[in-house]
């Protein structure tokens, strides 16, 4: 009876030591509220994903040696972007309203309409002992004011090395981001 559970607990402690099959990342972005202002309405519809993954909730991917393991984010990462897109604009004292993925225009009351496409976004950890964190980003924003359309494509990659390997770390870096991207992005609007 001893031995039987000695046997037992030996193998419940090797299938503990397994490794992860996958990660997940939670990378909504957060704004702090910058200024109070002129009450400005602006709709922006969510952003579209338009990246080339297998799985759209796949956000990158972790290499140990020759195993590679998904990372893939508990929101769909379009409306993530989209939350970090009405975060930004409420931040700055603007009233946001999404509008439908269907809908034809914003509401009368709105100066701007913001369409967004999610191109890219990209997280990769390599390596076992020191871990490089590469990331990639890539948005573009059509921006339709006063009967005038424009774009902002804003693509931004980083590098960075740590002495181990965190999820963590991935989490914070994505967030990081994803935040500057949106804030670039949407900065070309110059809203009042």
């Amino acid at each position: 009876m001893k031995r039987c559970f000695f046997i037992l607990a030996v193998i419940s402690l090797l299938l503990s030591c397994q490794p992860p099959q996958y990660y997940f990342i939670q990378i909504t972005p957060t704004f702090e509220k910058v200024k109070e202002g002129r009450k400005t309405t602006v709709a922006f519809y969510p952003v579209a994903d338009l990246r080339e993954v297998a799985r759209k909730d796949q956000v990158g991917i972790r290499k140990k040696g020759e195993r590679t393991i998904p990372i893939y984010a508990l929101m769909p990462p379009a409306e993530t972007v989209t939350l970090a897109v009405k975060d930004y604009l409420e931040a700055k004292g603007v009233k946001a309203i999404k509008l439908a993925p269907e809908a034809e225009g914003g509401p009368p009351e709105a100066e701007a309409i913001i369409r967004g496409e999610l191109k890219e976004l990209w997280v990769e950890a390599e390596g076992t002992v020191a871990t490089l964190y590469k990331l990639k980003i890539a948005l573009k924003f059509e921006f339709e004011r006063e009967k005038k359309r424009f774009s902002h494509k804003v693509e931004l990659k980083t590098e960075k090395r740590e002495n181990i390997f965190s999820i963590l770390k991935v989490e914070k870096l994505a967030k990081e981001m994803v935040k500057e991207a949106v804030r670039r992005a949407l900065d070309a609007l110059e809203l009042p």
